[in-house]
């Protein structure tokens, strides 16, 4: 069996958590927001994975200004429409 550390993430759930990562940290979200990203959080295995490791380059990044973050996700968003 693969270790959690060594399995390989669909990339819609790596770019998910990366989009609920930039939703948290770079807004004010609502109690709403929050608990959806609870339930997709909870409802499958790999989101909490993808979660963890979003959140280890959460240092790495955290010198991004907030106006670049938000630029990005909304750059990403439009790439999925």
């Amino acid at each position: 069996m693969t270790p959690a550390s060594e399995l390989r993430l669909p990339d819609d759930v790596i770019d998910a958590a990366i989009i609920w990562g930039v939703k948290l940290d770079y807004s004010d979200p609502t109690p709403e927001t929050r608990s959806e990203f609870q339930r997709w959080l909870e409802a499958d295995p790999r989101h909490a994975i993808a979660w963890t490791r979003i959140r280890s380059f959460k240092t790495t990044f955290s010198q991004l200004p907030p106006v670049l973050a938000r630029n990005t996700l909304d750059s990403a968003q439009n790439k999925h429409r």
